[in-house]
């Protein structure tokens, strides 16, 4: 079997090298000419699989270790008869990790009141349905938006705002945390909370197109102080619109993770953004490993392969809190310091300053590769009150 794989998806190497023909490419730049003799292709979000790149080409089997589907050509590989998988899912908690990093910013950099506060969260599929069960948890407020999967919880049991049969919305329960019915709002409502969060798929066209999903319009009905985070797609967001918004609102808050052309960003929202960080709020060695292992398993079904083992699991990271140290939104401190998103966005800042900003991009990705999710920290936490370790067990760290 010939495969030709991104150089980036983790541990590939380490299952592959001896079972096939193996060719790891950055993903940048995989070309046709790579794939004239390969039979898989595996793939991160930053290639364009498409009919250029793969016709005339024998791949038949099409991975790629992301959620999203957006530079997947998906028509193409149909009337290819080309098979395709993709891990979707496999970054949600590192996600919501993020998000909940991005609080911290503002609840210690913009006073923000969490507890007076609610959380609107456009779009609820793997990322935000956990990020919505995290915040009940909490006991923090929170209002969704996603027409589609509101029309399938209707379809499925109209009479009972729980309840489902078996017309696919089943399913999507079982595989992923889906909000109660009773806190689903339409897009004008959400915007209207304090924090608006926004975890859709980027649609070009059709019924639930979310393309500048968030433009001048509904930029305009947001809050005095709001805070707007956006981790899925920087086309669901008018850029120029968000730019001219920030010129003139100061007191919004903004925590940008992802970006019209990437690498080639817009420098002046890098500059504008309260959080600039290079795409990488998905991005941490236990979803990269997740997704690995994911696009292997649908290779053995497709293939017929022995099914592969997983790898070996990855070690706890120890977190230090310092005894002594002033406890008063400690919580929030101790996310920020396992996830420094201010340090990040500097350096990406400091790179657009520079000039830098296209070849510091996926640098900075790269080394971000190593970064571990919250819950799989453990710490002493002995000087804590009961809510902050409710707070911090809620985020998955084990407490000591």
């Amino acid at each position: 079997m010939r495969i030709v794989a991104d150089s980036n998806i983790l541990s590939i190497k380490s299952y592959l090298a001896d079972i096939a023909d193996l060719q790891l490419v950055p993903g940048r730049e995989i070309t046709r000419e790579n794939l004239r003799n390969a039979d898989v292709l595996l793939v991160r979000s930053i290639t364009r699989v498409d009919a250029k790149l793969l016709r005339g080409t024998p791949v038949k089997f099409v991975g790629s270790a992301t959620s999203g589907t957006e530079h997947i050509d998906l028509e193409y590989l149909r009337s290819a008869k080309i098979f395709f998988a993709d891990a979707r899912g496999s970054n949600a908690n590192a996600v919501v990790d993020y998000c909940f990093a991005a609080l911290a910013f503002a609840v210690l950099h913009r006073n923000l009141k969490l507890d007076l506060c609610t959380v609107g969260l456009v779009g609820a599929g793997h990322v935000g349905g956990l990020f919505a069960q995290k915040l009940a948890a909490l006991g923090i407020a929170v209002q969704v938006c996603d027409p589609p999967l509101l029309e399938m919880l209707r379809a499925a049991s109209p009479a009972s705002p729980e309840g489902v049969d078996a017309t696919g919305a089943e399913t999507i329960m079982q595989a992923r945390p889906v909000p109660p019915r009773s806190i689903f709002r339409n897009l004008d409502e959400v915007l209207q909370c304090d924090v608006i969060s926004l975890h859709v798929p980027l649609i070009l066209d059709g019924k639930y197109k979310t393309y500048k999903l968030l433009g001048e319009r509904e930029l305009r009905q947001l809050k005095p102080n709001a805070t707007l985070i956006n981790t899925c797609r920087g086309s669901v967001v008018d850029e120029p619109a968000l730019i001219d918004k920030l010129r003139t609102c100061a007191d919004l808050t903004c925590i940008v993770d992802v970006w019209d052309n990437e690498p080639n960003v817009d420098l002046e929202l890098i500059a504008r953004a309260d959080i600039a960080t290079p795409h990488i709020a998905g991005y941490s060695k236990d979803a990269k490993q997740a997704a690995t292992m994911m696009l292997l398993a649908a290779m053995s079904r497709y293939f017929e392969l022995p099914v592969f083992a997983p790898g070996q699991r990855l070690a706890p990271a120890q977190f230090r809190n310092e005894p002594g140290r002033n406890l008063h939104n400690a919580q929030w401190r101790y996310l920020l310091e396992m996830l420094p998103l201010q340090k990040l966005s500097d350096e990406l800042k400091q790179s657009a300053l520079q000039g830098k900003v296209d070849s510091q991009f996926d640098a900075m990705r790269t080394r971000l590769m190593d970064r571990r999710e919250f819950r799989n920290f453990e710490m002493a936490a002995v000087e804590l009150s009961a809510e902050q370790k409710l707070f911090l067990r809620a985020q998955g760290l084990q407490l000591g």
